[in-house]
């Protein structure tokens, strides 16, 4: 007769296997709200940069829109690995009925 496998193998297997998916989509985010944020510093620079009444305001409004759109990026990544972290215990909880 062959056992099942035990429970804290099974449970560490497929937390791997998560962490590999979510560590994959959260670097793909991670690096667009990194690049926006570069974005947004550089329009701060010439923000300052400028003695144009009309120019600072449109690269002050281009910063934000920026700043705003890595933020949503990170919101997603948060929501993502938390998500994860959901089913995960999902699973977990499952397998536990299961025996």
């Amino acid at each position: 007769m062959m056992l099942a496998e035990p429970m804290h193998k099974r449970s560490n297997a497929f937390r791997g296997k998560a962490r590999r998916v979510v560590g994959a989509m959260s670097s793909e985010l991670h690096d667009e709200a990194t690049e926006c944020h570069r974005v947004a510093a550089e329009y701060k620079q010439k923000a300052d940069a400028t003695n144009s009444p009309t120019d600072k305001e449109l690269y002050k409004l281009l910063g934000d829109s920026d700043t705003e759109l890595a933020q949503a990026y990170e919101a997603v990544g948060v929501a993502q690995v938390s998500s994860a972290a959901l089913r995960h215990e999902g699973q977990l909880a499952s397998n536990s009925d299961a025996l």
